[in-house]
């Protein structure tokens, strides 16, 4: 399963700039966990994916993203998928390659994605990997680096599968790699940023601040990731389980009516679980 976003509307095309539809389009971004045969089924039916958002899609309100995608739309053999698919990162690493709405046989585009084994919750590092993986790639949109961007479903796409995952252990080590043949520069960003290293790297604070702050922001639509969130970062801040499920119930108490079923305390006590037993 990968943590992806996908958009409500089933779109034929592009979206015209300056259409009245942006505003709704980009709330209609649903956070989602899907089986790589789903996310390319949304794709074929016309539904645009992004990272996980707080919210309406913008940068402010990224959260994470476990897909990296390359577009290539050189208009030659370089974004063909016959080409791409034989590409040594792509035969070991790449998830899918789908053609794009402006794909045509004598122009071909297309673009490839990556799934990672985890997500990246850094917007920061998301552009890193991103970066990296797109200098991989002959002619690769340079444009496409912001972490809350979206890329277009493409109806009726063509589309190549195979199984396969990025791990983050593999795509710190190429990057590392990379990054001593670069000119140097003000110090990177570490890529492949995860849940656990961000909130290590995050100041911590007391159970009680923590979870009136995840309180602030939980809504129906995004209760229970931010639970699971939650759980996670008091893993990784070493907070004893007794303390960290005191926490939980009163998140759980807190946004137990925020959806359409109740939130209950044995789903916030099976989240905790879950969390602590994958720390270790």
């Amino acid at each position: 399963m990968s943590k992806i976003a996908i958009n409500a509307y089933a779109l034929d095309g592009k979206i015209p700039p300056g259409d009245r539809m942006w505003g709704d389009f980009n709330d209609k971004f649903q956070n989602m966990d899907l089986e790589p045969m789903e996310i390319a089924n949304s794709i074929w039916t016309g539904h645009a994916y992004a990272g996980w958002h707080e919210g309406r899609r913008n940068l402010e309100n990224f959260r994470l993203a476990q897909h990296i995608a390359v577009d290539m739309d050189t208009n030659d053999e370089r974004s063909a998928i016959a080409v791409l698919s034989q590409h040594l990162l792509v035969r070991s690493y790449a998830a899918m390659i789908h053609t794009t709405p402006s794909h045509t046989e004598q122009t071909p585009r297309a673009r490839i994605i990556f799934l990672l084994d985890e997500p990246i919750v850094s917007a920061e590092a998301w552009r890193a990997a991103a970066v990296f993986l797109m200098s991989q790639f002959d002619g690769a949109d340079q444009v496409c680096k912001d972490a809350s961007r979206f890329f277009y479903g493409s109806k009726n796409a063509d589309i190549w599968m195979a199984p396969n995952v990025l791990p983050l252990a593999q795509l710190r080590h190429y990057y590392r790699r990379w990054l001593m043949t670069q000119p140097k520069r003000r110090p990177p960003t570490p890529v492949a940023t995860t849940q656990r290293e961000h909130s290590q790297n995050t100041v911590k604070t007391s159970p009680d601040q923590l979870v009136d702050t995840i309180i602030s922001k939980a809504a129906s639509g995004n209760r229970n990731q931010l639970g699971y969130w939650f759980a996670c970062v008091l893993r990784d801040d070493g907070i004893p389980r007794g303390e960290a499920e005191q926490a939980m119930y009163k998140y759980q108490r807190a946004v137990e009516h925020m959806g359409a079923d109740p939130y209950t305390e044995t789903e916030a006590m099976m989240t905790l679980r879950s969390a602590y037993k994958k720390g270790h």
